[in-house]
């Protein structure tokens, strides 16, 4: 049983973002609230440190509220709130556009 994952690819595949990668996290249900979303996100954020990019970005549902907890707790900043930016099973999705700096505003 898969109880967590956690990784990062390149935001938006043009040229012009190259620099800035996403962040993706899933915790199964069952396993949350446990510290397991927090550990994974650390991780990944270490390793994006070491794949010198300067920032890595993350959508949620707005709605989330564990998600937002956890972004926040790890130093994630809301950027903005693209309305009806995700479509689900059932209608359009508001999401929360987050962003943290992996690199200091000297490049270091």
């Amino acid at each position: 049983m898969i109880r967590g994952w956690a990784g990062f690819r390149p935001w938006l595949l043009r040229d012009t973002d190259a620099w800035t990668l996403e962040l993706l996290v899933y915790v199964a249900v069952t396993h949350r609230g446990r510290g397991l979303g927090k550990a994974l996100v650390k991780r990944t954020l270490a390793a994006a440190s070491c794949a010198d990019h300067p920032s890595i970005v993350a959508l949620s549902s707005t709605n989330d509220a564990a998600a937002a907890r956890l972004l926040r707790s790890t130093g994630f900043f809301i950027l903005g709130t693209p309305r009806a930016g995700f479509r689900g099973l059932d209608r359009l999705h508001d999401v929360t556009l987050y962003q943290r700096m992996l690199v200091r505003d000297d490049g270091r």
